[in-house]
């Protein structure tokens, strides 16, 4: 195998396959597989067995062959270089790569160990780049990372005869569920994307342009994009699991609230931040909220002190006197696709809601010491 290729275009196919140099050293799941096709194309493959990622870009090809080399090594190699283009080569057991003043003779694996992609052929559903982004990214920041439930450690994926795409995650404590309207209807059909593919395919969507194919099957479920620039081509495989999602339909309260509030997200996420300033523990911060007339109150304190912060609201039903967690209201507004959110409670003890177009968070309370 001999081929040429910009260093911008080795990089970018380096980093989406970096689900690669998060394995031991020791497996061939450390490693990505590298192949070389006429009439001019590189491909780079990346596996962990339940999630796979392929990505193509071109380049010249003098000679077609292909190689498994250990993803983290190559990826700094590559990004170290300086050159405009860089050089892979086989030369007997080892790689050969250059750019410029610079080569390295890199030691690889059996390509003959590394496990193919799973090739999938039935129902295809298409989605602009953005939609979709917009769904991962209203939701993937309340997975669950306790590995000791699968079941949440991931989010679910709908799709509806209307056309309604829904994406949910929850981690036990919190809930986000992100919907988008599609105006292609489909076959009703649900799947467990698992943490590690979300963010791959967080990852991928955003080099990504364009249309996203959305290819579903039994047990699998791929993502193909076109790179932006036309770099290349990208596709996520992933295997969906046979976890049971919890049903989380009966945790988004639907009686009418209490009391609801609509503010900027943006001014409620710094005034937050501002408000547990003097906390122990950010990620574990009580923050007690309140509301008089037109002024919502937000208090919190901690060993060295406490802080409050009062924001101008408007008329609004008053918030009797409730704790939710600090780290988990702010990231709820954070991740809000609008900059005016709804606010809604149902008591102390009744969960808070952020809401706004195509996006409910639902936080539990905190008990008040």
């Amino acid at each position: 195998m001999k081929i040429e290729i910009e260093r911008k275009a080795a990089q970018t196919a380096l980093k989406l396959t970096r689900l690669a140099s998060k394995q031991p050293g020791d497996q061939i799941y450390s490693c990505v597989r590298v192949t070389a096709e006429q009439p001019g194309k590189l491909t780079v493959q990346a596996t962990d067995l339940q999630t796979s990622i392929s990505v193509s870009v071109g380049a010249t090809v003098v000679e077609a062959g292909t190689c498994a080399l250990p993803g983290k090594a190559l990826g700094d190699v590559v990004h170290a270089m300086v050159g405009e283009t860089i050089t892979l080569q086989d030369q007997k057991d080892a790689t050969v790569v250059t750019s410029g003043g610079s080569r390295c003779r890199m030691l690889g694996r059996l390509v003959e160990d590394f496990p193919l992609m799973p090739v999938l052929e039935d129902r295809h559903i298409l989605m602009r780049v953005e939609d979709l982004m917009q769904l991962v990214d209203g939701v993937r920041y309340c997975m669950s990372t306790d590995l000791t439930r699968p079941h949440v450690c991931g989010a679910l994926l709908a799709f509806g005869t209307d056309g309604t795409v829904t994406m949910v995650a929850t981690d036990g404590h919190r809930l986000s569920q992100a919907t988008f309207q599609s105006d292609m209807g489909c076959m009703p059909f649900k799947l467990f994307l698992p943490a590690t593919a979300l963010h791959q395919l967080h990852d991928l969507l955003g080099a990504a342009t364009g249309a996203v194919g959305i290819g579903l099957s039994e047990h699998y479920a791929s993502f193909h994009v076109v790179l932006q620039d036309q770099v290349g081509t990208a596709q996520l495989i992933t295997n969906v699991g046979e976890q049971e999602f919890p049903p989380y339909e009966q945790v988004i309260p639907q009686d009418d609230p209490l009391a609801t509030v609509e503010i900027e997200a943006e001014a409620l996420g710094e005034a937050i931040l501002r408000t547990a300033v003097l906390t122990d523990d950010r990620k574990t911060a009580l923050l007690v909220l309140e509301n008089r007339e037109d002024i919502l109150q937000l208090s919190a304190e901690g060993a060295l002190g406490n802080s409050v912060e009062q924001l101008i609201v408007g008329d609004a039903a008053p918030i009797e006197r409730m704790g939710v967690n600090a780290k988990y209201l702010a990231e709820a507004l954070a991740h809000a696709p609008e900059p005016t959110v709804t606010v809604c409670t149902r008591g102390p003890m009744g969960p808070l809601v952020v809401s706004c177009a195509g996006y409910t968070a639902v936080i539990m309370p905190m008990r008040i010491g």
